[in-house]
């Protein structure tokens, strides 16, 4: 996931799973131009793959929203996004492991 200009685009051109397969089927590239200040999310699939109590998902739509939504302290940004997602599930367990990774870039400096 990638945002700048309050604006989301998915990153989900590429190839497939990166580690299960010891050569790559493929790979496709694409490139992105941005202004001065982006911020790049990466996550695995048990961040939108969550389930409240009524087996609903995170899903991708909640997370666009939930980053369009957060434009301040990008240092916690982790910390804001698993405490919604904890919010979200409610007594439901994590079935999977998430990882997530942010990349601030503002300015030249990142």
């Amino acid at each position: 996931l990638f945002k700048f200009n309050n604006k989301i685009i998915l990153l989900d051109k590429g190839t497939t799973l990166l580690g299960i397969l010891d050569k790559l089927p493929n790979l496709q590239t694409h490139t992105i131009s941005f202004t001065k200040e982006y911020l790049l999310l990466c996550y695995t699939d048990g961040l939108l793959e969550t389930q409240n109590e009524q087996q609903n998902y995170y899903g991708i739509e909640r997370l666009k929203k939930f980053i369009l939504n957060k434009n301040d302290n990008f240092d916690k940004l982790h910390n804001f996004i698993l405490s919604d997602l904890t919010s979200f599930k409610g007594q439901n367990v994590f079935n999977d492991d998430i990882t997530i990774l942010t990349i601030k870039f503002n300015n030249g400096k990142i």
